[in-house]
């Protein structure tokens, strides 16, 4: 239920979505500046941490994704046999 902020990469945008502000890769000034944003907004961390919780328990808990994990995983593990 917490707000992140995340450099802009494709896994962290499907993982985290609205929960998170995007900032350019290795761009250390822009992450403590969305930082602070955060810090400065609470109604905004509210909005953010509720988006990023639902996400979690409508997609990325195990019971939802152990499936396609456990069949990616057998792929692989057949693959290198």
């Amino acid at each position: 239920g917490k707000p992140l902020v995340a450099y802009d990469l494709a896994e962290s945008r499907f993982t985290a979505q609205e929960a998170a502000v995007y900032v350019p890769s290795g761009d250390a000034q822009a992450y403590g500046q969305a930082i602070v944003s955060l810090i400065d907004d609470p109604d905004r961390r509210r909005r953010m941490g509720a988006l990023g919780r639902q996400r979690f328990l409508d997609h990325l808990t195990w019971e939802r994704q152990q499936d396609a994990l456990l069949r990616t995983y057998a792929i692989a593990l057949a693959a290198n046999r």
